[in-house]
């Protein structure tokens, strides 16, 4: 667990308040595309769905791609195909 959380690719800047709201919630596609709080993220409490702005989508997949692959971190089988698609 150290090892994973210490990882350069697990470690990004992020505004408090939208990191404590996004909680552990599920990248998705979320229908209201607003802005929270200034930040390029659409976050779905309902659904429990966070939707990065597209210009950010590819580097949020290859990351959890990455630390998925590294340290056997299961992804489901829709969050896989969510993030192959983003990547690309």
């Amino acid at each position: 667990f150290k090892q994973a959380e210490a990882e350069l690719y697990n470690l990004w800047p992020a505004e408090g308040l939208v990191n404590q709201v996004r909680s552990n919630f599920r990248y998705g596609e979320v229908s209201e595309k607003t802005n929270f709080y200034g930040c390029a993220i659409a976050i779905d409490k309902k659904t429990r769905k966070a939707e990065p702005d597209d210009q950010i989508k590819g580097l949020v997949a290859r990351a959890n791609l990455f630390m998925s692959e590294k340290y056997t971190i299961k992804l489901s089988a829709a969050q896989k195909q969510l993030m192959s698609a983003w990547d690309k």
